[in-house]
């Protein structure tokens, strides 16, 4: 049988990054997995992941979530150092 486990070792992002996707997302991890794998073919994917933790950073502080924002600066902080270069498409000039 295939576990969850299995689908993130399919990925070349860590497991903690996809289920931040697929919060940040609200779909399944399962369906994340093949999302964080799409994005990371795209030279801004690493950019947008980042973006994806930031946010969910940016929620977690809102909802007065502290140990989790801590958890999730950390997770950024790895994943900036993890994917270097690129930049979010969200902020290139149009």
């Amino acid at each position: 049988m295939i576990t969850l486990q299995d689908c993130f070792s399919q990925v070349d992002a860590r497991p903690d990054e996809i289920l931040v996707v697929a919060r940040h997302r609200r779909i399944p991890a399962i369906l994340a997995v093949g999302q964080v794998e799409a994005l990371l073919a795209q030279p801004w994917g690493g950019a947008a992941i980042c973006q994806m933790i930031l946010d969910e950073h940016t929620r977690a502080g809102a909802q007065g979530d502290v140990e989790r924002a801590e958890a999730l600066t950390v997770q950024y902080d790895e994943a900036h150092e993890l994917y270097v270069g690129g930049s979010d498409r969200r902020r290139l000039p149009r």
